[in-house]
């Protein structure tokens, strides 16, 4: 249920187990929103519980009664653009302001002695004033980032110096090099605020974490040379490249291990907003951009449309074109997730076996000439729609969301097919021998892995 075009009034959110639900904006939003779309003061109380009745309509997946009952609301027409603007304004407020909690946060009342009026004071309600000096700083886990200082930054499993010595002392193949240079699954694509201190929004930076995983990913390199007898004379192949990306991927070095689930963890949770807050930022105009801080006023959009409504909408269309010429049809093999972060598009497949590399290859080619987008691609469970990500593509790169041999599979193969159309591509027969290897690559990797 939209608002003003961009505003909801039910919200679409996963449980802790990745299930969809909806749920409806608390009465007292209802009233703010209300309020500024109409120009006068509205109780949103008596609607509140209609409201709850579509989302619970909609978390059942009962879509014409969820759509008879909005009708029913019966809410007036915005009057102009105007209105709407204001609708957005109120909502981004609503955002800002739902995370604080007075309970947690007290202030001193106004008039308080010794001037600390409005000012923080402990929460336990105790009367002792600490110095800013002695308080221990710690990153706030619900705090939002400055998307202004968010960038995509990129990790190279294989560290680019352990990389160049390899070139240097011309152990690799070119096939080699390309692969670990910039080849499927040879990085890990972060956004993070490299300036943050507190490192709630960054994990990847030039820190004791990442020297001491230098280090010991030059270790292991050394030891993959030794043991594989690589020379000038006998250098590493693709292969033998995919091979050593893996090991790094599965090693059990402390080192290597506690960046790596580091890494993983962040893009598992802080990773996921910064990335959605990049992507709402980067399609703001030029002018909402340069606000104080990085904190952008909401961009002004019409009544019934937005600029990023109608991009989604388009690559849904687009997606469902390209799935439609390989035989399958939307709610019958596949879905759209309703809610997902801004900049992305969720397609959930039915049944593992019509999940193929042309389905990968369908979404990636939706998104041509349209700029940051991704679309992520994955398993859904038509009884809990429980969503199980696979892989994600943008225009350029494919990521990996499953570390099982099915899904490494299936993104090489989609990445053969996408590799065969570039000019300066990988060569198919090349990626074709990775492809014949890589189970008994995974294989020897997780079998050779020492017990922890």
């Amino acid at each position: 249920m939209l608002l003003a075009g961009n505003c909801r009034l039910v919200q679409a959110c996963l449980d802790r187990d990745g299930h969809l639900f909806y749920r409806a904006r608390s009465a007292t939003e209802l009233s703010a929103l209300l309020t500024a779309a109409y120009g006068e003061s509205i109780d949103g109380t008596p609607i509140h519980p209609a409201i709850e009745r579509i989302a619970k309509l909609m978390t059942e997946r009962n879509w014409p009664r969820a759509k008879l009952a909005a009708l029913h609301l019966r809410l007036p027409e915005l009057a102009d653009t105007s209105a709407a603007a204001r609708v957005l304004e109120a909502d981004a407020l609503l955002k800002v302001t739902a995370s604080f909690d007075p309970d947690k946060h007290p202030r001193w009342p106004k008039g308080s002695q010794e001037g600390h009026g409005g000012e923080f004071r402990p929460a336990d309600g105790g009367d002792l004033l600490l110095p800013v000096a002695d308080r221990k700083p710690r990153p706030d886990p619900i705090s939002e980032p400055d998307p202004s200082k968010l960038l995509e930054h990129e990790h190279h499993w294989l560290p680019k110096q352990v990389r160049e010595s390899l070139e240097n002392r011309g152990l690799m193949d070119p096939d080699a090099v390309k692969l670990l240079e910039k080849g499927d699954g040879a990085t890990e694509k972060i956004t993070q605020d490299a300036g943050d201190k507190s490192d709630t929004w960054r994990v990847h930076g030039w820190d004791k974490d990442h020297s001491a995983y230098n280090n010991a990913v030059a270790k292991l390199t050394d030891e993959f040379i030794e043991d594989g007898g690589f020379t000038p004379e006998k250098k590493m192949n693709m292969v033998d490249a995919a091979e050593l990306l893996e090991k790094i991927k599965e090693s059990d070095d402390p080192a290597i291990a506690t960046l790596r689930e580091k890494i993983y963890a962040y893009q598992k949770t802080q990773g996921r907003i910064a990335d959605e807050r990049l992507r709402e930022f980067r399609m703001l105009p030029p002018r909402a951009r340069n606000g104080e801080g990085g904190k952008a006023s909401m961009p002004e959009y019409g009544a019934t449309s937005s600029p990023y409504q109608a991009k989604a909408k388009l690559v849904e269309t687009r997606v469902s074109e390209n799935l439609l010429r390989l035989g399958l049809e939307e709610f019958r093999d596949y879905s759209f997730y309703d809610k997902v972060p801004p900049g992305h598009t969720f397609v959930g497949i039915a049944d593992r076996k019509i999940l193929t590399p042309d389905v990968i290859v369908a979404c990636n080619k939706a998104l041509a000439g349209l700029g940051v987008w991704s679309v992520r691609v994955g398993l859904i469970d038509p009884e809990s729609r429980k969503f199980e990500g696979v892989a994600q593509t943008s225009e350029d790169h494919i990521s990996e969301l499953s570390r099982e041999e099915w899904a490494i599979m299936l993104r090489l193969r989609a990445w053969q097919q996408l590799e065969a159309a570039k000019p300066d591509g990988f060569p198919s027969d090349k990626i074709e021998e990775l492809i014949r290897e890589m189970p008994s690559i995974l294989k020897r990797v997780r079998k050779n892995k020492p017990s922890s």
